[in-house]
């Protein structure tokens, strides 16, 4: 079975590589001749370390909010390490599987593989997508209002987006309730436990059960959500740091255009920071509803026509294929060389028992 999981995970990443390889040929086939590669070899060397300077600063980011998240449970044991080794695989697998859905359960199970208690761990998971994800919001709304014309100049795919980013923010009211409310997660409980009934997933006689069971779960995980939404010592300090992450992760491509318009003479860049994060905080909030490995394709699609008309084709092109090599490849062979550490040592570890 183990097997099985192992190899549908790199079929995922493969898939995944192949559309996001394809989905750049394909825009650099429609303007071939147009872009000029000899530019990425230009790029001065203290840049590119930049770039990889800023991406190592998110990934701290995200396992420095997981530590804040285990000292507010008073979870102690554990050091910023291994919870910057499992931001990572959280990523590797967010870029893996269908949806980006496959980076929660995997840092839940890894958690719990470092001591700490199920239901702690679902609470700072959970917490922490709920949080990351209201900040997210709060930056696309922001966005929408002071540049909405810029971002659904764009026609269909604009139009869509402000769609799609309403549909992901009434999902997201429906998880805080999920969260916060034990009569809403209760019912919500039941309601799937007996449509399982009904299908015959589960048998009459265990209904009771495992009613019973997942509510003294759901509970402990209510409580534990509730405890870190009220903690008024890491909650703000919490916001701060996801506040922080996310706008070094949408700054990210506008400093590449900025490379790259500077390596290239004769192009000027038009766009500024503050409109590259407002397109790319409405365009992270539905991207990822598509339903490839991490959004592949569609991201490269989505940066490229929302983009497009405010980059010069050339530092466009080139920046999305700079913007994927370490937002996207990098995690990939970096999280691929971790999780196959981490299986082995596991492996180990259970052969000496």
């Amino acid at each position: 079975m183990a097997q099985i999981q192992k190899k549908s995970l790199w079929k995922n990443a493969i898939i995944g590589v192949v559309i996001s390889a394809v989905s750049i040929l394909v825009i650099i086939a429609l303007f071939r001749g147009k872009t000029d590669f000899s530019v990425l070899l230009k790029i001065p060397m203290e840049f590119l370390l930049a770039i990889l300077l800023l991406i190592l600063i998110t990934w701290f980011l995200d396992a420095f909010r997981t530590w804040c998240l285990l000292r507010a449970s008073k979870v102690k044991h554990i050091g910023i390490i291994p919870l910057l080794g499992n931001s990572v695989l959280t990523m590797f697998f967010n870029a893996i599987t269908p949806f980006a859905a496959g980076g929660q359960p995997f840092q839940l199970y890894y958690l719990t593989r470092l001591d700490v208690g199920v239901d702690i761990a679902s609470a700072v998971v959970i917490s922490k997508f709920i949080i990351g994800q209201i900040i997210l919001m709060l930056l696309a709304w922001i966005s929408l209002i002071f540049y909405g014309n810029l971002i659904i100049r764009a026609s269909f795919i604009g139009h869509a987006a402000v769609i799609g980013f309403l549909i992901t923010t009434f999902f997201l009211v429906v998880l805080i309730f999920l969260g916060f409310s034990k009569p809403v997660a209760k019912v919500i409980i039941v309601g799937i436990l007996r449509l399982g009934r009904k299908l015959k997933l589960i048998k009459g006689e265990k209904f009771n059960k495992l009613n019973e069971d997942i509510q003294m779960k759901a509970k402990e995980f209510n409580d534990s959500v509730i405890y870190l939404a009220t903690n008024k010592k890491w909650l703000p300090v919490h916001f701060v740091l996801g506040g922080i992450q996310w706008l070094f992760s949408l700054y990210i491509p506008y400093y590449i255009f900025r490379i790259i318009t500077d390596t290239i003479s004769g192009e000027i860049l038009k766009i500024t920071a503050p409109q590259t994060i407002a397109i790319l905080s409405v365009l992270f909030t539905v991207i990822y509803y598509i339903p490839t490995p991490g959004g592949s394709g569609s991201i490269e699609t989505g940066f490229y026509l929302f983009f497009k008309g405010l980059v010069a084709t050339n530092t466009l092109i080139l920046s999305t294929v700079v913007w994927r090599l370490y937002t996207y490849y990098l995690v990939l062979i970096v999280g691929a060389l971790l999780f196959i550490y981490v299986t082995r040592k596991h492996v180990q570890s259970y052969q000496r028992r």
